[in-house]
């Protein structure tokens, strides 16, 4: 059993958001564009609330992607030019 003076802490995983917010906000407005073409569908069975719900989730989305955008500039800030970090 190794002890805690010769453990391994591995270095976070340091990766852009930015991406990863695109994509999930991109997804709910595809499933509000599909979800909006069944509208009449949904509504007879009142399932109109999925489309609310896709909606809500690009909506909420938007925030998050400006977010995710600040923070990787940040990130690019905190890791400094290329060729200088201690990786």
């Amino acid at each position: 059993m190794p002890s805690e003076d010769n453990l391994i802490v591995p270095k976070a995983v340091d990766f852009p958001m930015t991406p990863l917010a695109l994509g999930g906000t991109a997804l709910w407005l595809i499933a509000a564009g599909i979800m909006w073409i069944f509208s009449a569908e949904l509504a007879a069975t009142d399932r109109s609330w999925w489309l609310h719900c896709a909606l809500w989730g690009a909506a909420l989305g938007v925030p998050g992607t400006i977010t995710m955008i600040v923070h990787d500039r940040g990130r690019k800030r905190r890791r400094g030019p290329i060729g200088t970090r201690n990786d």
